[in-house]
């Protein structure tokens, strides 16, 4: 995608890339696809939100109202139509998940019984293969906003680095994560895995993760709409 943006600077997101491709009907084929997809990655985001909400509370009110909550709170955080403006939400983000995945992986660890049974190869059925592959791709999909963000650049040859650094930095985490929580928490770990951390610890965990869940969503949003 840097290597595209280089060469048509003139992209500033996907139903750009896709009238150069296939015209204007391309632009709307992409424009389209992209827009289900991102709310779709909202909606995921929403129901997370609502299992936070129903961790915390212990179901303190119906999940339906945690819902709309979350899809106000994502809306007022979607207000802010440029990289530049959410640059340190962004920022908060990212620590906030990064110390809720260490507290939770410290938790599981602590807390693990001394005989924990790890599968090396299972065999899963089709559904359940189908959410794990699905899963990963959910775990990389910040190129929905890729485009926006080359175009905000101040000088956008840099992007092969800092996408670089993103990639190490999130591949890393995943295995480390998965890796230390599959150990002390085996086949039954919960999703999402801060669910696994007891029931004190996975409030504490969720609560750390609260910036995280309200600003993905909508940052995605920005990276789908803004420039198109």
């Amino acid at each position: 995608m840097g290597q595209f943006k280089k060469r048509f600077p003139q992209v500033h997101s996907m139903g750009d890339a896709g009238e150069l491709l296939l015209g204007p009907i391309g632009r709307e084929i992409f424009f389209v696809g992209q827009l289900l997809f991102i709310i779709f990655l909202m909606a995921s985001h929403i129901l997370t939100f609502s299992v936070l909400f129903n961790t915390i509370t212990n179901h303190g009110t119906c999940t339906i109202v945690f819902g709309v909550v979350g899809l106000i709170i994502s809306c007022l955080a979607a207000l802010p139509r440029t990289a530049e403006k959410v640059f340190w939400m962004s920022i908060i983000s990212a620590i906030s998940i990064l110390v809720a995945t260490i507290v939770t992986m410290v938790a599981i660890g602590v807390q693990a019984p001394d005989n924990v049974q790890n599968d090396i190869v299972t065999t899963p059925t089709f559904q359940e293969g189908f959410l794990a592959v699905t899963n990963i791709v959910f775990a990389f999909i910040a190129h929905v906003s890729f485009f926006g963000i080359m175009s905000e650049m101040q000088d956008p040859a840099d992007f092969p680095k800092a996408l670089a650094m993103l990639q190490i930095i999130d591949t890393t985490m995943y295995v480390v994560t998965a890796m230390v929580i599959y150990c002390y928490a085996g086949p039954t770990v919960a999703s999402p895995a801060l669910s696994s951390a007891g029931p004190m610890m996975k409030k504490v965990a969720y609560g750390l993760a609260i910036p995280t869940v309200c600003y993905l969503s909508p940052y995605s949003w920005f990276g789908n709409m803004s420039n198109h």
